[in-house]
């Protein structure tokens, strides 16, 4: 993704282009810790759940496995990155 980056902007040096995708990431992984969603315009979006805690079992044994509360992350993909994801290889 670095060289994407790099690649993408005329005049940014290599070490720039990493800080920047860094800091990028860096910004999305604080909002997403602080409860918030994350919305990419024509990629997706990123929401954090809160599970309640639940009683499991385990599948070989039957036995009940407690599962602790937890907060999950979930995707969902814009259309646009669906309809990309679709296209027949050649179409690149």
């Amino acid at each position: 993704m670095r060289a994407a980056v790099y690649d993408a902007c005329a005049g940014l040096a290599r070490r720039e282009a990493a800080d920047l995708v860094d800091l990028v990431l860096a910004e999305i992984a604080e909002t997403l810790v602080s409860g918030e969603a994350v919305k990419l315009r024509g990629f997706g979006a990123f929401n954090v759940r809160c599970k309640r805690p639940r009683v499991g079992r385990n599948p070989k044994t039957k036995t009940p496995a407690p599962i602790v509360a937890r907060r999950v992350l979930t995707f969902k993909a814009a259309p646009g990155l669906i309809a990309l994801l679709n296209q027949p290889p050649a179409e690149f």
